[in-house]
């Protein structure tokens, strides 16, 4: 972080609060290699923490006028925003990409040693591998096909930007997005227990 005191931060994300971008250019010149490098030691990607930290900017503009000096430093409040974002595009990416492909490679899934599908289990999750191709479909094309080739083909992000000569950046926000989308339509349906797996 660069020298601007509390007191300097505070007064900047006072005149945010009024929507003074002078203000917020300002405070991100203070702040952001900072801000940066938390995002990298986090996710380790440095195009997923440029992605993160606009997020992260973003909602420190939207919610200049929540920070209270009384509750926290400046800086606290804007390392707990930043970890919060970090967190939430962390379990975005793990918990609906591995649900989804739970769904989809094991439609019959059962315990070991019975051959025989318990009618509820099949049924249940017949219900859900219909729901998920639903919701497939709500996606773009080349939101959809990144969604196949990463969750159901097993393709790391740089394997399909370097397969398809899309940007790599471009690959992890179609992912973020579809994943986004896949949510919103499936969370309502399936439960949040449902998408977090057994």
């Amino acid at each position: 972080m660069t020298q601007a005191s509390p007191e300097q931060l505070a007064a900047w994300i006072q005149r945010m609060a009024a929507q003074d971008e002078r203000a917020f250019a300002e405070f991100y010149d203070a702040t952001s290699a900072s801000v940066f490098g938390l995002l990298v030691r986090i996710l380790k990607d440095r195009t997923q923490a440029e992605e993160v930290a606009q997020e992260v900017y973003l909602q420190l503009w939207r919610k200049a006028g929540s920070f209270d000096p009384e509750r926290g430093s400046p800086w606290s409040w804007v390392v707990v925003m930043a970890r919060s974002r970090a967190i939430d595009a962390t379990r975005s990416d793990r918990s609906y990409g591995s649900a989804l492909s739970d769904l989809e490679a094991r439609p019959t899934a059962q315990p070991l040693g019975n051959p025989t599908p318990r009618p509820d289990r099949a049924a249940d999750l017949s219900e859900q591998r219909e729901l998920v191709q639903g919701a497939m479909e709500s996606l773009t094309e080349p939101q959809r096909e990144t969604i196949q080739a990463a969750f159901f083909e097993g393709w790391s992000h740089r394997e399909i930007a370097k397969r398809t000569g899309v940007p790599l950046g471009t690959v992890k926000g179609r992912v973020r997005g579809a994943l986004a989308t896949l949510e919103n339509v499936l969370r309502p349906q399936l439960g949040e227990q449902s998408m977090g797996g057994d």
